[in-house]
């Protein structure tokens, strides 16, 4: 087997992928090996520890146990790949990456238990809206971006929460794109499968942020306040938000 030791450095990961070789049957050790380094690499080394398990509340220990069951089932180097990839996603930190060998994805065995959840999906990554909880707060819709009015001192105030400036904090969005792209829950999703997902949601995400400002402006408002209190990050989806708040031009 070639084997490449985990690298973790701020919070970056790399991990080697092993290859089955000479027909051999599949050996769950090595890649249990390299969880358990990858375990005590991110207790010592992953700047965004705290920020991960206080603020976003990620529960790691629950992460690789369900990685290490997964490769312990594992009939094939594809499967035992995918229980990582799954743990990464499930963290829902875009500075944690896994690098593999440049080798193609190699056949994973049997189908996923859960497509959404290996996609790292998972509403916990969404913060709840700190203004519902202010006098006077009247809901307008929930969904993605929960929003609502607060009249205060002669003014209508639109507030809308992003809990999680990507999609993976709403599983619905999840469970519509494989709606929409005929992918059968259970069904194997490799790499390109995720991907499509993940676009799919995005483009969804965009789509129910600009109904929820089209909602609030019908409403009659005339302050906007974006709630983002626990928001813990995400994706350059940011960007396009902020893009779509302010009529200033605004450069990335």
């Amino acid at each position: 087997m070639r084997r490449l030791a985990l690298l973790l450095c701020a919070a970056f990961v790399a991990i080697a992928m092993p290859s089955a070789a000479g027909g051999k049957p599949f050996d769950p050790k090595p890649w249990l090996d390299d969880l358990a380094q990858m375990r005590a690499a991110i207790a010592a080394n992953y700047a965004n520890l705290e920020w991960a398990v206080f603020d976003r509340g990620a529960d790691l220990d629950d992460y690789f146990d369900r990685a290490r069951k997964r490769i312990e089932k594992a009939q094939d180097d594809g499967s035992a790949r995918a229980a990582f990839d799954g743990l990464i996603r499930r963290l829902g930190d875009g500075h944690v990456e896994i690098e593999w060998p440049n080798l193609p994805s190699p056949p994973r065995a049997g189908a996923a238990s859960d497509i959404c959840a290996d996609a790292g999906f998972d509403s916990v990554k969404s913060a709840l809206p700190l203004a519902a909880q202010a006098q006077g707060y009247a809901p307008l819709s929930a969904g993605t971006f929960p929003a609502g009015v607060i009249a205060t001192g002669g003014h209508r105030v639109g507030i809308l929460k992003i809990g999680i400036f990507s999609p993976q904090g709403t599983p619905s969005l999840c469970r519509d794109a494989m709606a929409a792209l005929a992918i059968a829950p259970g069904a194997p999703c490799a790499d390109d499968c995720m991907d499509r997902i993940g676009k799919w949601a995005d483009a969804r995400m965009t789509q129910d942020f600009i109904a929820q400002i089209e909602a609030l402006q019908r409403a009659g408002i005339d302050t906007l306040l974006i709630d983002v209190t626990g928001n813990g990050g995400g994706s350059e989806w940011a960007e396009a938000a902020a893009r779509m708040v302010t009529g200033v031009r605004l450069k990335a």
